[in-house]
């Protein structure tokens, strides 16, 4: 086996950040694998990995060294060049009872959202005297003074309608473009942070999964 697999070159590719359906992770659950021999693959998928706790909030930070001695082990002369992520973490995906929660905690934090933009939309317009500029706007064009809601203010509520649904990129579930909205960078970003933290921080305390 040594021989056949002299001449290969396995290329591994693992994502910062993982979801693994059941607690039994394979090699093909975590990591994106090409090489010119399609059975090396074939069976490097199949080949368990390790266990991981079956709490959906727990993570576990694996180094790629210890996937690549995992491999190793089954093809001791395999040249594995890894294109990804150094470190890694894996998660349980949650089930249906974590997604009601989730799904509990996002409506509630959409509601909140709602009711803190309208309150905030309010006390700004109500701090620029927005009311009283559209009234004099209004008198100053049209020579008399405005008995209730204008044109002006019809027009201001639908211009940040459509500025809100241009700047965040989405009617509903729909995107208006491919490109990713404001909000969804920030996220990347942020998530990207959180598990960069979270790698170095079990690295510390040397919780990481690493090699023998």
């Amino acid at each position: 086996m040594g021989a056949f697999c002299m001449s290969r070159i396995l290329y591994l590719k693992i994502e910062q950040c993982i979801q693994v359906p059941n607690k039994s992770v394979k090699i093909g659950d975590v990591a994106a694998m090409e090489c010119t021999d399609s059975s090396v693959v074939n069976r490097l998928k199949a080949e368990k990995l390790m266990e991981v706790d079956a709490n959906p909030n727990n993570r576990l930070v694996v180094s790629v060294m210890f996937v690549i001695q995992k491999i190793h082990k089954i093809y001791p002369d395999l040249e594995i060049q890894n294109v990804g992520e150094s470190d890694f973490i894996i998660s349980l995906k949650p089930g249906m009872q974590s997604k009601i929660v989730e799904f509990i905690k996002v409506s509630l934090v959409c509601v909140i959202s709602f009711f803190g933009s309208v309150f905030a939309m309010m006390t700004f317009n109500e701090d620029v005297s927005a009311l009283d500029s559209f009234r004099k706007v209004y008198t100053w064009v049209m020579g008399t003074a405005p008995e209730g809601a204008t044109i002006l203010e019809l027009s201001y509520s639908l211009g940040v309608s459509v500025g809100i649904i241009g700047f965040f990129n989405h009617i509903g579930k729909k995107k208006l473009t491919q490109e990713p909205s404001p909000v969804e960078v920030e996220m990347s970003g942020y998530d990207k942070q959180v598990y960069t933290t979270l790698i170095q921080h079990e690295g510390r305390k040397g919780l990481e999964k690493d090699v023998d």
